[in-house]
């Protein structure tokens, strides 16, 4: 599977149940914020880099952005890894 499927599962998935949860890997200090690749393991990996450094909550704000942009969702919360590049979110419309 790769991103784009995968989003689109995602976006189904939010649609039909209000809640999804993501992992994700972050890397910081991107030009532009965008994913960029989805990595198979035991639970699927967003890996999305950020244009944003990891100080005072910057990633973290910038993350939330882009998630509620790209999902259309009222809300976005970092469920774990707030001071970590593995992060859980979760996503409600």
């Amino acid at each position: 599977m790769e991103v784009a499927e995968f989003m689109a599962k995602s976006r189904e998935i939010l649609t039909q149940e209000g809640i999804l949860y993501l992992s994700l890997k972050i890397i910081p200090n991107a030009q532009t914020t965008k994913i960029t690749e989805l990595m198979r393991g035991e639970e699927d990996v967003l890996k999305i880099r950020v244009a944003a450094v990891p100080e005072k909550g910057k990633a973290n704000k910038e993350i939330k952005k882009f998630l509620k942009k790209e999902f259309s969702a009222k809300n976005v919360e970092i469920v774990s890894g707030v001071g970590n590049a593995q992060k859980l979110v979760k996503i409600q419309l």
